[in-house]
């Protein structure tokens, strides 16, 4: 991938082109009010010691990917989605979403 070709700025324009090709107002679909976010989920017990390079080697915690998930779905993600989303987000249907975002059928 050389300078130009991919990243961020071509995947916007090509979700911005694929919206008009479907008369989907990018306005309302892309400005929807969610903030973006990103989560470290540490793997280490002296995980930031080691980014911070104050340890050579990581000490990971032996845990299995579904429990670290299970972990962190009920720590963080079910607390904040009750917090910050005003409708229940629980009865979302794929159908609904489509409506929601389908021209002439939201409303």
């Amino acid at each position: 991938m050389g300078f130009g070709k991919g990243g961020p700025k071509e995947a916007w324009r090509n979700i911005t082109q694929v919206m008009q090709m479907l008369s989907i107002n990018g306005d309302d679909a892309l400005h929807h009010g969610i903030r973006r976010e990103a989560w470290a989920i540490p793997l280490a017990r002296n995980a930031w010691k080691y980014l911070n390079g104050k340890s050579n080697k990581p000490d990971y915690y032996q845990a299995s990917f579904d429990r670290l998930a299970q972990h962190w779905r009920k720590r963080w993600m079910l607390p904040r989605s009750e917090r910050e989303f005003k409708e229940n987000w629980r009865s979302w249907n794929k159908d609904q979403l489509l409506q929601a975002i389908t021209p002439g059928k939201g409303q």
